[in-house]
């Protein structure tokens, strides 16, 4: 498995937003595209990137509310993210590929 840090650090509620915002914008523009993809492919939606769209809606309205609470309070924020990827089959990876 590797590991690799996404976002690691200590943000003012509107730099939160920031990052925030942009991270969950462009996954879901990622899967809108994918289904718009398998649509215009398919004449079907990708019902997988639907459901992916609204998990990552009901994301968003959640860290809103941390944002809100953290600006009412003018609070920094700590955000600590990192990204594992696991390969599916081990056997056909060879580290030195990395």
């Amino acid at each position: 498995m590797q590991k690799l840090k996404l976002i690691e650090g200590e943000f003012t509620s509107e730099e939160f937003k920031e990052v925030l915002s942009n991270l969950f914008s462009n996954k879901i523009k990622f899967y809108e595209r994918k289904d718009f993809s398998s649509l215009i492919r398919s004449g079907k939606n990708d019902l997988m990137a639907i459901k992916k769209i609204d998990e990552l809606n009901q994301s968003v309205k959640q860290f809103l509310e941390i944002f809100s609470r953290a600006e009412a309070d003018n609070q920094k924020l700590i955000v600590l993210s990192e990204v594992q990827i696991i390969f599916k089959n081990p056997e056909t990876f060879n580290k030195k590929n990395i």
